[in-house]
């Protein structure tokens, strides 16, 4: 007696079941793991943030723009003042983590993503670096703190589009109470760069 088609279909199915079982482990193993992401550190929450806190005040502006072709520098120059008649001491932390205390984010108007990733170089930039004299950061009456950025060589900027730049610093002391002297956001807008490829150039 023949056996049916159908029993032999069914046969055959649960032998490739059985062989692809013991075959997948060992390709999967073999198979090159996904390219990690650059993350972007998580911010902290604050207790009060805005451009001007108890003396201090920030303010960010571009270099040139608003308009940039993809992959022209997009340098972000943040300045500090001390609005006080009296030298700020204990406020902006030690030379040591001077870069740590900035938190950036860059926003892509219309992306589905909150925030846009970071380059590999990115995280490199907000870090604790090591001082072989680590001093309190102090400004003068009406002294500045002035740091200079290349957002897009620290975040992904290379889609055409309007970007959102927000950058803000924490502040120490203050009985521990958690403070962001956070700049007016800045806009810039991407486009596509001029390769003269036209027909007829």
């Amino acid at each position: 007696m023949r056996p049916s088609p159908i029993l032999c279909g069914l046969l055959g199915l649960v032998i490739g079941c059985l062989v692809w079982s013991q075959f997948f482990p060992w390709v999967a193993e073999r198979l090159p793991a996904p390219a990690a992401e650059a993350q972007v550190p998580m911010m902290k929450p604050v207790m009060a943030r805005g451009p001007a806190i108890e003396g201090l005040s920030i303010a960010a502006s571009v270099e040139g723009g608003p308009t940039f072709p993809a992959m022209t520098p997009v340098i972000l120059r943040v300045v500090i003042t001390n609005t006080l008649n009296e030298r700020n001491r204990g406020r902006l932390g030690d030379t040591a983590g001077d870069l740590a205390d900035f938190q950036m984010v860059v926003r892509l108007h219309h992306s589905i993503r909150p925030q846009q990733s970071m380059t590999d170089f990115g995280p490199s930039v907000f870090v604790e670096r090591p001082a072989a004299a680590n001093v309190p950061i102090e400004l003068d009456p009406g002294g500045k703190l002035e740091h200079i950025f290349l957002v897009n060589r620290m975040f992904d900027m290379t889609q055409a589009g309007e970007y959102e730049i927000t950058i803000g610093r924490r502040l120490t002391g203050n009985a521990g109470a958690a403070e962001l002297l956070e700049a007016e956001p800045i806009k810039v807008q991407i486009v596509e760069p001029d390769l003269g490829l036209a027909q007829g150039r």
